[in-house]
């Protein structure tokens, strides 16, 4: 039997040579969606919303998930931003925190679109209560009677979100009994410019009393720098709980977020986490340092992945103050902050010599077997913005020469590559809806949106063990028509609109060894076939 049956279609692996492909392989496969070992089309770009901000978009996030109308509310920023919607409990004004400004910043729906315009988000607060300063003062007027008790007081900033900071240095030690007046004063009344702060608590130490730290005496508007209390040790309510609750440090950058309400951040070789479910506060006792610097981070189940300019670190655990970081086993330095992706069950990011996973189901670079180490260096890693689609990882690129995208599955590799003549300059993945938006010159628009984009298919080279001319071809196809192209020997010999199931004639007076077949077009290819003679056909057919 002479010629050759195509099926089970496959993606590219541009590290093996197209005579020693798999029958499935592509030398080019553009565009196309392979998942079912189908060709299929993917459906084009829908355009969605031009973002008002002038200039480069490199960060888009679509604030009010549950709103159906997709084309509201994008935040758009022209540098790299980190966004993480917060893990607040019962929180139903969107609370939202980034980080790759000036400092962290957090807003909500009762600010972020306010003020005019749609350069979101108009509006936000720096991240974190700030400590305040100076120490209160303390004064007694002694008007009270019964045993004296050595008393100190301390205050806090607390938000008009109820959330509480560090408090103040102490006072001095003074001494009072029950009844007295307390005057604490010399109180901040501001604590910046910048920050949701609406209140004060003040809490005193006791000497001698059962509880081993300060306790709250009074609440107070922000504005009070005085106030004058009643004191009664019995009175004195709950222990202060935020007392190594801190801001995060004001260059902390690559948000992310991860399980039982925790974030991280990274600032030079260490990496920040904060307090559980409390996104403000961010304790320097949680904080990890590595032994290179951090380029960025990434998570899955309760891991963090640490990606550096080194041997990259892992964490695991339910609490910060649990997570001890190790050097993995893997030892590729990331080359592309912006390539790092998270995944279910584990991340994916760039190095140097391919795309390294660091999983539940281990580590290893994902792209071994695929590229050559100058292969992978002619897509320029270090160029990457990634994001995730389904269990994908796809990548944009920037060679200077021809800017696109590629996509490749980290836990099944030998499906092979396949690029996408789109190149993004940001994306987001909507999580509620799993569906994939992208910056795309000056419009946001929804990936697989509707109509087809026209794909390319080109089979592996078929070299035949004697020469050979095929004289009849047929193309099964859900719909036509398929655009079909015959290459012998590396000549182009055949460009047919094929419009049906049926066989068709393909050209003579020729002889050849090596055969190729590229199909483009959007109609879903389940099969193909080549033969010297319609017997052979018609016998691979009806297998």
């Amino acid at each position: 039997m002479g010629g050759f049956v195509l099926s089970d279609f496959a993606g590219m692996v541009p590290q093996v040579s197209p005579r020693l492909l798999a029958p499935n392989q592509a030398q080019l496969a553009l565009n196309t969606k392979l998942w079912s070992g189908e060709i299929r089309a993917f459906r084009d770009l829908s355009a969605v919303v031009t973002p008002s901000k002038v200039g480069t978009k490199k960060t888009i996030y679509r604030f009010g998930q549950d709103v159906v109308n997709e084309a509201q509310y994008w935040f758009h920023w022209l540098n790299d931003v980190d966004v993480v919607r917060g893990p607040v409990n019962n929180d139903a004004s969107e609370r939202t925190y980034w980080t790759g400004e000036a400092e962290p910043r957090v807003t909500d729906s009762s600010i972020a679109l306010l003020g005019g315009g749609t350069d979101y988000p108009n509006n936000w607060y720096k991240l974190g209560i700030p400590k305040p300063a100076p120490a209160p003062s303390l004064a007694t007027d002694g008007a009270g009677s019964g045993d004296e008790q050595s008393v100190a007081a301390v205050y806090t900033f607390v938000s008009a979100w109820g959330e509480e900071g560090p408090p103040s240095d102490p006072s001095t030690i003074e001494t009072v009994k029950f009844g007295d007046t307390l005057t604490i004063g010399s109180m901040a009344t501001s604590p910046g410019t910048g920050y949701n702060v609406a209140s004060k608590r003040i809490y005193l130490a006791i000497s001698g009393s059962s509880a081993t730290d300060y306790q709250l005496f009074a609440e107070v508007p922000l504005a009070t720098a005085s106030t004058g209390q009643s004191y009664a040790a019995e009175s004195l309510g709950e222990v202060i709980a935020t007392k190594l609750w801190v801001p995060p440090p004001a260059g902390l950058i690559g948000l992310i977020g991860m399980d039982n309400g925790m974030m991280a951040g990274l600032l030079n070789n260490d990496v920040w986490f904060c307090e559980p479910f409390a996104p403000y506060a961010w304790p320097v006792r949680y904080r990890k340092s590595t032994k290179y610097g951090i380029v960025g981070l990434g998570s899955f189940d309760q891991t963090i992945v640490v990606c550096t300019k080194g041997v990259p670190s892992v964490g695991m655990g339910a609490h910060p103050a649990n997570i001890v970081l190790q050097e993995a086993a893997l030892r590729g330095a990331c080359v592309s902050k912006r390539g790092i992706v998270s995944m279910p069950g584990g991340v994916a990011y760039p190095t140097a010599d391919g795309l390294a996973w660091i999983g539940a189901d281990g580590q290893r670079y994902a792209t071994d077997g695929l590229f050559s180490r100058d292969e992978w260096a002619a897509l320029v890693p270090s160029s990457f913005s990634a994001y995730r689609l389904g269990q994908r990882y796809v990548g944009f690129y920037d060679d200077g020469i021809a800017p696109r995208g590629f996509i490749l599955s980290p836990g099944d590799p030998r499906s092979g590559l396949v690029y996408i003549d789109t190149y993004a300059t940001a994306g987001y993945l909507d999580p509620l809806r799993e569906q994939l938006y992208l910056q795309v010159g000056a419009d946001i628009k929804r990936w697989d949106g509707a109509g087809a984009k026209a794909y390319t298919w080109k089979s592996k080279v078929f070299s035949m063990p004697r020469p050979m001319n095929p004289r009849f071809g047929q193309v099964k196809a859900s719909s036509y028509p398929v655009t079909f192209k015959l290459y012998a020997d590396g000549a182009l010999k055949l460009t047919k609109t094929v419009q049906s199931a049926e066989a068709f004639a393909l050209p003579g007076g020729y002889k050849a060894r090596d055969f190729e077949l590229q199909f483009e077009g959007t109609a879903n290819i389940l099969g193909a076939a080549v033969m010297e003679t319609m017997a052979d056909l018609k016998q691979v057919s009806e297998a």
